[in-house]
């Protein structure tokens, strides 16, 4: 009797970490589908071009990316320049020496409204 007692205690324990997990999962999921960026006012709004190595263009005009360089894509991941292939439209801030320092690659809807 109380073999089958504990049978069915693990069975419920089972489910409801189960159910725990799911959860906890849905709601990772949820807050990673609602990605608030907040982009910088002073950051300029430019389309850029990874030309090669350490070097990017911004409407057209070539400059070096800072050793500090980030690049942000739509989900506010970071990016390699090495997978960035053709035009983006972003918003790029500049360092003191006049490198790129961080880059925000503009969802269809922020390029619209920016």
């Amino acid at each position: 009797m109380f073999f089958i007692a504990f049978k069915s205690m693990k069975k419920r324990f089972l489910l409801a970490s189960h159910i725990a997990l799911l959860a906890a999962f849905h709601l990772s999921v949820s807050s990673a589908q609602a990605v608030i960026r907040k982009i910088p006012p002073n950051a300029q709004r430019a389309e850029l071009q990874v030309v090669g190595d350490g070097v990017v263009t911004l409407n057209g005009k070539p400059f070096h990316l800072s050793p500090a360089a980030q690049i942000r894509n739509t989900n506010n991941l970071l990016m390699l320049t090495q997978s960035m292939q053709g035009t983006y439209q972003v918003r790029a801030q500049l360092d003191s020496n006049g490198a790129v320092y961080r880059v925000w690659i503009l969802t269809p809807a922020e390029a619209a409204s920016r």
